[in-house]
Parts: structure tokens; C-alpha cells; sequence
């Protein structure tokens, strides 16, 4: 097992100097090899199905980079950023300065005062680093305005790529497999409206995998995810929550 536990403030470390190693972050994670931009593109057409009836005044939790903040604000009347990372965020201003309608936060969520409800809440890849599942949830919850919707996109324990014979590191140890994540919105008050493999993976260094990746993918977002199908979430990196608060 980890010798550290994950908290909030450990993950504000990490990504504060891995963000200030790597430099352009936003390309190191999703355009520096056929694997990434593979995670990317899959990620991006499964948001898109997400966001397609529009997500008004939205607040997005961990923006990082801004790479994501991008493709929302076709689908958003404004955006509130909150991210602890303030490495992040220098990146996010950098990728955003040509957007009137987006502002920032430099904080921690659960910590934060949320003055106002928005009409969605949104964060991608970031639930997974909260120390406080439960506590970020219901957070989010009361973040949003009667009707309002959450979409997450957050890695899948059960992934077989994660399951070599060793524990995941500290980083990686808060992540929340399906069933857990859909039982632990229900239990905080909201409706699941939808289920979605966001990233499929299978040996993507062949390119002929990637094809396979991207038609698998494809076809388990016009079905609705299937999440039903015995061995998917092996193969599956990371899956997008869409839910309603009543």
C-alpha cells in the first residue's frame, strides 16, 4: 500500500511540481503519443454527447491546463474555474485570455465558499484526487440550482492496465469504480441520467487497436454505454457520470 494518503493538499504539491517539470502539461498528457491523443479524442466525443443540451452558467472543478474548458464553452453561458493547483491555472489563463466569459479560482473546492448555485457543475478528470468522496458530492450537490446537472469523468479502478500486481501509487489510489460512484450520487440526492466509457484502451501502440478502440467506442455511446457487458470495465480507463439534482 501507499506509505502517504492522498489529500487534498498532497495533490496541490504534486501537480504544482509536475506542472513546473513538464512545462506544457496540456501537451504532455494528451497530444505526446498515439496513446494520449487517442484518450483525448474518445474523451472529447464522449463530453460531447454529454454537453449537447447545453450547460448554461457552469462551474468546472479542476480545470487544469484549460484544455477541456475549451470544448465547454461552446455549450456555456459563462464559466467559474476552481482549481488548487496554481501552476494549473497559469496554464489555464494562458490557453483561455481569449475568453470574456470564463472566470478563476485559485482554491480548494471543498474548502471554498460557493456564493451562488450554477446550472451544471463539471469536472474532468479531477473527482478521483478529492481525499472526501462523499464530502466533494454532496458539495457539488448543493453547488447546483434545482435541475441542474453534474458531469463526471473519473478513472476506473478496475481497469486492467491498473492491475499489475502492485498497489497504485498515492496519486492514483482515490479512484472509484462504477458501481460505488453511481450508489454514492444516488445516495447524495441526484438522478443518474447516464453512464459512459470516456476512454476505451486495449494495446493502443498498434495502430490497428486504435481503430478498433475508436469503433468499440463509438458504438457503446450510440447504445447508450452498455455497461451491462461482462469484462468491459477492464478495458475501461475512465468513465463520464452524467446526473440530475431533482
Amino acid at each position: 500500500m501507499p506509505t502517504r494518503s492522498l489529500t487534498n493538499q498532497y495533490v496541490k504539491k504534486f501537480y504544482d511540481k509536475r506542472v513546473r517539470e513538464l512545462g506544457d502539461y496540456t501537451h504532455h498528457r494528451w497530444f505526446s503519443s498515439p496513446s494520449a491523443i487517442n484518450d483525448y479524442k474518445e474523451t472529447e466525443r464522449t463530453l460531447r454527447k454529454a454537453l449537447k443540451t447545453g450547460i448554461g452558467e457552469a462551474l468546472e472543478i479542476g480545470p487544469g491546463g484549460g484544455i477541456w474548458t475549451e470544448l465547454l464553452t461552446s455549450y456555456a453561458s459563462s464559466i467559474h474555474l476552481i482549481d488548487q493547483s496554481e501552476e494549473m491555472l497559469l496554464q489555464a489563463k494562458k490557453c483561455l485570455e481569449r475568453f470574456s466569459n470564463i472566470t478563476m479560482e485559485l482554491s480548494d473546492f471543498v474548502q471554498s465558499e460557493i456564493s451562488r448555485q450554477y446550472d451544471s457543475v463539471i469536472s474532468i478528470r479531477a473527482f478521483e484526487y478529492f481525499d472526501d468522496h462523499k464530502k466533494a458530492i454532496q458539495k457539488i450537490h448543493s453547488s447546483l440550482k434545482s435541475g441542474g446537472r453534474v458531469i463526471l469523468v473519473t478513472k476506473n479502478p478496475e481497469y486492467i492496465s491498473w492491475n499489475k500486481g502492485e498497489d497504485p501509487d498515492v496519486i492514483h489510489s482515490g479512484r472509484i469504480g462504477r458501481k460505488q460512484m453511481v450508489a454514492l450520487l444516488q445516495e447524495s440526492g441526484f438522478a443518474i441520467e447516464a453512464v459512459y466509457p470516456a476512454v476505451i484502451k486495449w494495446k493502443l501502440r498498434y495502430f490497428i487497436s486504435r481503430l478498433l478502440s475508436r469503433f468499440f467506442h463509438e458504438l457503446l455511446l450510440i447504445f447508450g454505454g452498455m455497461n451491462s457487458l461482462p469484462f468491459l470495465s477492464y478495458f475501461v480507463e475512465s468513465y463520464l457520470y452524467l446526473a440530475r439534482k431533482p
